[in-house]
């Protein structure tokens, strides 16, 4: 009678010039209760896959068969930079018995690769800030620790200067020569282009001289993708980038045979503003990169970026070819893909566990912010809260200044602050982060601070008179903060009314019991349209106003 699951040897077939898939074969399999599964597992020949201090969770495996002739066998798709790898074939039977592992190398010399195109561009007024150039860096980093060599990486940057992994300034003829005419391209398996800048009006800014037209950057993706194996995934990153997603999208689509090649990301929706929050630390690129880094999958990295920024911002995917973004579809296709090894870590980002109550001020401008119960595999590095005064316009950033806090560790594991910041009345969105040392960061916690004495927001600008009346939008700051602090108290708000809606509903709510809400109607000439109130004996609709 057997002790253990038995395997009695391996053997695996050569990578030839221009292929990146082995074979991989396990003979005379046995044990006396039924084989359940065999599987093999991949260690890359690399010294340094993870970031110092993070574990290997897991490496990059493959499921082998039963075939006719009694042997098992399976196929692994991912040789794809030269050097030795090790191959370990395990066995286990119906009761968890696991076999002694079976280990052979395969030594590649020249396969396909993954390549990857890392561009930093400008933002709109032709400057390389801090935050946009972190961007690339992230996601350089995230691909080399996926297992992206040096050599499979073109970095170009409009900095050019004190970057690691950069190998030139970016430029128009450089980035349509590595799309077009590399020689490497026609080695290439899968390709990854990822370019961080502002697009604006039909134009991406590649440098702070030279733009890039999403006319001809298309033209330049749809060569780079008929010349290499495998698939093309886009992500842009900056102002701009639905518009240059839904660009892309309308190309990829155009060949249904070659759509399927094709996956886009975007960090944001078409006619949407984007985010780099806190020097670039909080921003899609940040939590994209960091889930690539851990190993996800594409799906899984769009998902948590995304869920990261819903409060900023709305990132696109689309990865069915069929021009809409966003469908089960797209996330469905993009979750059997991977930028690199697809090698786990054990590196999830922080996790904050309580943050200050809610708090109503009535007779002061402080509050304690505080955060406590975090969880990490790191030490942590930052926490921090940023301040959402109440006349804040989280769209066009125009009205209203976000401010952020630095927390101090007060022992504990507690993080706290006492600003006297709360000064208008209103109510305050309170966004708490937590980083670690190796620059992950977690997931907000939320909480708010209502101040209810003092003026209003509105009234520190003045908006007691038709010319001073603060812009209330339905696509921006669609709801407003206001209070009377006098018994003369009145406030102005002016909004655009486009004829071809036929509706618009004012409304009126919070009030105290002893206030009636009496609303004025004026066109733009200030001429009366209609009163609106409570107590109004017969008050006029928006329906009844010419």
């Amino acid at each position: 009678m057997r002790e253990h699951t038995t395997i009695d040897r391996i053997s695996v077939s050569p990578v030839n010039k221009g292929e990146t898939t082995a074979t991989i074969t396990a003979y005379n399999v046995a044990d006396d209760q039924a084989i359940q599964s065999v599987w093999g597992m991949i260690t890359p020949p690399y010294a340094n896959l993870t970031q110092k201090g993070t574990p290997v969770q897991n490496l990059p495996r493959f499921d082998l068969t039963l075939q006719a002739d009694g042997s098992y066998q399976g196929q692994f798709d991912g040789f794809e930079q030269p050097g030795t790898y090790q191959i370990t074939v395990y066995a286990q039977d119906q009761s968890g018995n696991t076999s002694y592992p079976q280990v052979t190398t395969l030594n590649v010399i020249s396969p396909l690769s993954r390549k990857a195109v890392l561009v930093t561009g400008v933002d709109s007024t032709g400057q390389l800030t801090p935050a946009l150039q972190a961007q690339t860096d992230y996601a350089y980093r995230a691909l080399k620790g996926q297992g992206y060599a040096d050599t499979s990486i073109d970095y170009q940057s409009a900095s050019n200067v004190g970057t690691v992994g950069v190998d030139r300034a970016s430029s128009r003829e450089g980035l349509e020569f590595v799309l077009t005419q590399s020689t490497s391209i026609t080695d290439t398996s899968d390709l990854v282009v990822y370019l961080a800048g502002d697009i604006i009006a039909g134009d991406y800014y590649i440098n702070p001289t030279e733009r890039v037209s999403l006319t001809d950057l298309t033209q330049w993706l749809n060569q780079a993708q008929a010349n290499i194996q495998g698939t093309l995934t886009v992500i842009l990153e900056g102002n701009g980038s639905g518009t240059g997603l839904a660009a892309l999208s309308a190309v990829s689509s155009s060949t249904a045979a070659e759509a399927k090649r094709w996956l886009l990301i975007s960090s944001s929706a078409l006619g949407e503003n984007n985010y780099l929050l806190n020097q670039g630390d909080l921003s899609f690129s940040r939590y994209f990169w960091s889930k690539v880094t851990q190993g996800a999958t594409l799906a899984d990295a769009f998902n948590g970026a995304e869920a990261a920024m819903r409060r900023y911002q709305s990132p696109q995917i689309n990865s069915n070819g069929n021009n809409q973004s966003n469908e089960k579809d797209d996330r469905t296709q993009a979750r059997y893909y991977a930028l690199g090894l697809n090698i786990l870590l054990a590196a999830d980002e922080p996790s904050i566990g309580q943050v200050a109550d809610s708090d109503t001020l009535t007779t002061t401008t402080q509050s304690t912010l505080w955060v406590d119960q975090i969880v990490s595999l790191a030490p942590i590095e930052s926490v921090w809260a940023e301040i959402i005064p109440p006349e804040y316009d989280s769209l066009t950033h125009q009205t209203g200044v976000a401010q952020e806090l630095a927390l101090s560790d007060v022992g504990n594991g507690r993080w706290q602050s006492t600003p006297s910041l709360f000064t208008q009345a209103g109510t305050y969105t309170i966004h708490y982060y937590a980083k670690d040392t190796h620059q992950r960061i977690s997931v907000a916690r939320t909480s708010y601070v209502t101040q209810t004495v003092g003026v209003d927001a509105y009234e520190v600008k003045g908006d007691n008179d038709r010319s001073t009346a603060s812009t209330l939008s339905s696509l921006t700051h669609y709801r407003q903060w206001h209070n009377f602090h006098d018994s003369k108290d009145q406030d102005f708000i002016r909004f655009e009314a486009d004829p071809s809606r036929g509706q618009y509903t004012l409304k009126v709510d919070s009030l105290n019991s002893t206030v009636d809400a009496v609303i004025h109607l004026y066109d733009s000439q200030g001429n009366p349209l209609a009163l609106l109130s409570n107590s109004h004996p017969d008050p006029y609709t928006l329906d009844s106003v010419p």
